[in-house]
């Protein structure tokens, strides 16, 4: 089993195997930092600036979510397989920004200004953020789309398709009309 722990002034997440615990236990990986030592903050796909809250799925993708305070997102990482950490390991989600590299501090429906915490839903496979800077609470679905297409637009005319889901018995539905003849360039769930 391991601990997660966020530490904000040295811009990492310490794990633990706590599969037997003892005092002054060190930490067996680092995430944001190349090594125990280091402690620069970053925006980078692997990176953090100052760190607080995070929260484990553990409901078949077993992702680890940290809310990236410094960098206005949330990053998720892998934490399956048999090596379910690495040091420094690059996060798999961005939550919150359009990249691994932005930092944009936006009050809308696709940013995330200063997350103080997240909670997984695992029955509603869910992940709440505290968003500091816009006084809210976020609930962002975690569904993973394995499918994207979506046949060629005509202008006025409504589409939608059914979209397949990996780590879900579920699928999702969306529709778009488009008032020229080329869709949109990109879909979001929230």
């Amino acid at each position: 089993a391991l601990l997660f722990v966020a530490d904000r002034e040295d811009h990492r997440v310490l794990v633990f195997d706590v599969g037997t615990l003892t005092n002054g236990e060190n930490a067996v990986n680092v995430l944001g930092q190349a090594d125990f030592t280091s402690r620069t903050g970053s925006r980078t796909q692997s990176g953090f600036q100052s760190p607080l809250g995070l929260t484990v799925e553990s409901t078949g993708s077993e992702r680890l979510f940290v809310a990236d305070r410094g960098n206005n997102r949330v990053l998720g990482f892998d934490i399956s397989g048999a090596t379910p950490v690495t040091n420094n390991e690059n996060a798999v989600t961005v939550l919150g920004q359009a990249d691994y590299t932005s930092n944009t501090a936006t009050l809308n429906n696709t940013g995330i200004l200063t997350p103080l915490d997240v909670a997984y839903d695992i029955t509603n496979r869910r992940l709440w953020v505290v968003d500091g800077g816009s006084f809210a609470l976020d609930l962002l679905n975690t569904v993973q789309i394995t499918t994207s297409t979506l046949s060629a637009a005509e202008a006025n005319t409504a589409y939608s398709q059914t979209l397949a889901s990996a780590n879900s018995q579920e699928t999702v539905t969306w529709a778009v009309t488009p008032t020229s003849a080329a869709l949109p360039a990109g879909l979001s769930l929230t």
